[in-house]
């Protein structure tokens, strides 16, 4: 069959302007607060095309200096955000109401979601100074990690008829241990678990049907929401940045049949090269 490389080829990154931007709440603790006015410097970096002009801009907790969050694919800086508490909640409403109003949803979800179950993120370069590292479980052996609540929220959204496919960049089984069929969760870098489909490499080819099957969500959502995950260079990043471009693309984008693409990361992450629904915030 055709191979397909899991990296595009490293492109010049531009700001993602999004429908949606929404940041998740945690107690941060003594961390440094402040605002990095080079990656929010815009209303739509901050909240999206759709949040309102009146939030204020979200809070820097971590402070890391000139540390990118990778070393490869992306110059975006491994800083965390946090919205406060008001703008938190409205954007969880306005994303509530984005959800029921989409009939085909899916979730693109990477390691920032499983952290949380004590699975450290190897690309992110915050580690232990990251606000999620106080609380944060240790598992000697990725088979005794448990799902977050990220995990059982978006298995409960999927019983409760919400969540139509899930795109998993992780190896760690922890949507099946949360009760999420196999049968609608495209695991397209492979799996620790499963013998027939390998842990794909890191400048590895990804699996034909997998590959194809990814390709037909792309063009069937309607809604994606992407959680932990950078976007920064991975060739499945398409389907992210598919939502934005269709988001954008309709006579009345607000109002048109596809919702668009919401992010949920700590880290102001999105560099790809289309404008279309964005976030900033959440620990799984």
């Amino acid at each position: 069959g055709h191979a397909h490389a899991i990296h595009t080829k490293p492109r010049r990154h531009s700001s993602a302007t999004l429908p949606t931007h929404f940041g998740l709440s945690v107690s941060h603790g003594s961390s440094r607060a402040g605002t990095m006015a080079d990656e929010l410097d815009t209303h739509e970096k901050r909240h999206g095309i759709l949040g309102s002009k009146e939030w204020p801009c979200p809070v820097c907790v971590t402070d890391m200096g000139n540390v990118q969050a990778r070393l490869t694919f992306t110059d975006v800086k491994a800083h965390e955000y946090l919205d406060t508490e008001e703008v938190l909640h409205e954007k969880i409403t306005l994303l509530a109401a984005m959800i029921r109003d989409s009939n085909e949803m899916i979730t693109y979800t990477g390691a920032g979601i499983s952290v949380a179950a004590g699975i450290d993120d190897y690309a992110t370069k915050v580690k232990d100074v990251s606000i999620t590292a106080a609380e944060m479980p240790r598992v000697k052996d990725w088979k005794d990690a448990r799902p977050t609540l990220t995990h059982r929220v978006l298995t409960g959204m999927y019983e409760a008829g919400y969540l139509k496919h899930w795109i998993q960049q992780n190896h760690d089984s922890l949507p099946q241990k949360a009760g999420y069929p196999q049968s609608c969760l495209n695991e397209i870098h492979g799996s620790l678990h499963d013998p027939g489909n390998p842990v794909v490499p890191y400048e590895g080819s990804l699996r034909d049907d997998l590959y194809a099957w990814l390709h037909h969500w792309q063009e069937r959502n309607d809604l994606c929401l992407a959680l932990g995950t950078s976007m920064s260079g991975f060739n499945c990043d398409s389907v992210p940045e598919a939502a934005a471009q269709k988001f954008l693309q309709q006579p009345d984008a607000v109002n048109g049949m596809h919702k668009g693409l919401v992010i949920v990361n700590l880290q102001v992450r999105v560099r790809v090269r289309a404008r279309g629904p964005t976030s900033t915030a959440s620990p799984g």
